[in-house]
């Protein structure tokens, strides 16, 4: 491919694609590889040097494997569904980078003493052991592969990709996995699909007519969403917080 393709020819690309044409969706991952895929994934390159428990090609795969699985979820009429692709592609990396993260630290309780696997309910640390909760009496720490002799140095990098997933994009991505049901729904008609203020004359009404429901659900569910990134933005000072102890 010769040259960078833009969002229209994403657009028509994505409607051939959908109706089972296999030179579309080569074309639109083909573009992806060679233009765009280098960029948005470029910064968590450092996370995946000589020692780390990812290798970056799974990263590319990972990106490339949930674009193409994005394909036919996405909704050419409205938005720009190339924007939709890179943001699946995109969220996909980061669970994959944060997963890696949780497997290298674990979690303290201050009550019983015991260290175990991250655990949480409701966006609060809970002890496995003794039932401990909140950020006051659990801690987390780095972890220690004594078996094979490797001290995971990798844990600074998967924690400077965690801090790097500060920005708006990344925090969105980390947030949508607490959110399920209905109040997904809403947020990715919102936040993937544009049904936004900035596209809809009236997005309340035009969500609660896609989804079958009146306008009052959907602001029952809008309080709800706005309610749980209220707690998940004050997890997030507390994680900063972490991060900065630990990198000095």
């Amino acid at each position: 491919m010769n040259k960078e393709l833009n969002a229209e020819q994403y657009r028509e690309l994505i409607k051939l694609a959908q109706e089972g044409d296999k030179f579309a969706m080569n074309d639109i991952l083909a573009d992806m590889m060679q233009y765009k895929m280098r960029t948005m994934l470029y910064k968590y390159r450092e996370a995946c040097t000589a020692g780390s428990m990812i290798d970056f090609s799974d990263l590319q795969q990972t990106f490339l494997i949930a674009v193409a699985k994005a394909v036919n979820e996405a909704d050419v009429e409205v938005g720009n569904p190339m924007v939709f692709l890179l943001s699946k592609g995109k969220w996909a990396v980061i669970d994959v980078l944060r997963s890696s993260y949780r497997r290298v630290i674990r979690q303290h309780c201050e009550e019983c003493g015991a260290t175990t696997r991250l655990n949480e309910e409701n966006g609060q640390p809970v002890c496995p052991k003794c039932g401990a909760k909140g950020h006051d009496k659990i801690h987390r720490e780095q972890f220690v592969n004594q078996d094979d002799g490797t001290i995971l140095n990798t844990v600074a990098m998967q924690v400077k990709s965690t801090e790097d997933m500060t920005s708006d994009e990344e925090l969105i991505a980390d947030f949508r996995k607490r959110l399920s049901g209905k109040k997904l729904e809403v947020f990715d008609y919102i936040m993937l699909k544009g049904f936004d203020r900035d596209g809809c004359k009236n997005y309340i009404k035009e969500i609660a007519e896609k989804m079958g429901v009146g306008q009052a659900n959907i602001n029952l569910r809008l309080r709800a969403i706005k309610k749980e990134l209220k707690e998940y933005l004050a997890e997030i000072e507390e994680m900063d917080r972490y991060i900065e102890s630990k990198l000095g």
